[in-house]
């Protein structure tokens, strides 16, 4: 894809994206990240190393058995993590990519 062709999808797409993003945030000092590997790679430590070793802990809330599965398989965790109305009460969801992860954000949750 060149330049120009990623610049219109990225115009066409990024506002509604934007938008949903958003409606998960209701108070003042509410925040939001997007991340791609950043608990378990930083750690020098596969995706699958980094959930085992959380013992009976899991590290990630998958949007299901089966992202989970995909992503701890191909070391790809993306991971949205919201505080909805203060910095203090957070909501958190991973996905092997960003689609499977804004499609349960679309389908689960009340803007």
């Amino acid at each position: 894809m060149d330049k120009v062709h990623a610049g219109q999808v990225l115009e066409e797409y990024l506002g509604p994206l934007e938008t949903l993003l958003r409606s998960l945030l209701h108070g003042e000092y509410s925040s939001l990240t997007l991340s791609f590997n950043d608990e378990h790679a930083c750690n020098y430590m596969s995706a699958a190393a980094w959930n085992d070793d959380s013992g009976d802990e899991q590290r990630f809330d998958f949007v299901s058995d089966e992202e989970r599965e995909k992503a701890l398989r191909d070391n790809s965790v993306w991971t949205l993590q919201w505080y909805p109305n203060t910095p203090v009460s957070f909501c958190m969801k991973s996905a092997s990519s960003i689609g499977p992860l804004l499609r349960w954000v679309v389908e689960n949750v009340d803007g």
